[in-house]
């Protein structure tokens, strides 16, 4: 009897231990958990806030898609999407999808489409006016991707006018993104 009542003290203390020690990594748990959370909103003010600050200060405004936009002169209109910040349990800390667009339409029906995924990363499509693709950035070797010129020629437009979408596509990617 002696014996059996020694093996339950001891059994119970066992399980008091696993207890603490399940009740400890509980409680690290939710200190981590606590401080992620606490960090991901702060960072997802941070974000959005800066975000809105761009939109305002660069005069975007919502169209009927949801994407904002910015229209500029001779057919030219930057756009970026809506962005919110992934859900909590994402656990993601930055916005999904960060590019900036720009859509240039020409008098002769023939449109330019471009796309920043990074700041000065894009790349550029020219289409006919029946979307028949007639020139791209990623048709260009690698070398020459970034040459004004070559790029200029690949897509029909002057140097000054590509320059100057590439610079603005630029300044508002850092304004929404960096």
């Amino acid at each position: 009897m002696v014996s059996n009542m020694d093996k339950q003290i001891k059994d119970s203390k066992k399980y008091k231990s696993i207890l603490v020690t399940l009740g400890i990594m509980f409680g690290i748990i939710l200190i981590l958990f606590g401080s992620y959370a606490l960090h991901y909103h702060s960072v997802k003010k941070e974000l959005e806030e800066k975000f809105e600050i761009a939109l305002k200060n660069n005069n975007f405004k919502k169209n009927p898609e949801g994407y904002y936009s910015l229209k500029e002169g001779n057919g030219i209109t930057y756009g970026v999407s809506n962005q919110k910040m992934p859900s909590l349990f994402d656990f993601s800390l930055d916005f999904h999808v960060k590019d900036l667009y720009c859509d240039v339409t020409f008098e002769n029906g023939k449109y330019i489409e471009a796309t920043w995924s990074g700041y000065n990363d894009y790349i550029f499509t020219i289409y006919s006016k029946d979307d028949i693709v007639l020139g791209s950035s990623s048709s260009l070797k690698e070398k020459y991707r970034n040459s004004i010129m070559k790029l200029s020629q690949e897509l029909q437009i002057e140097e000054k006018e590509l320059t100057s979408i590439i610079e603005k596509g630029n300044f508002l990617y850092k304004q929404f993104y960096k």
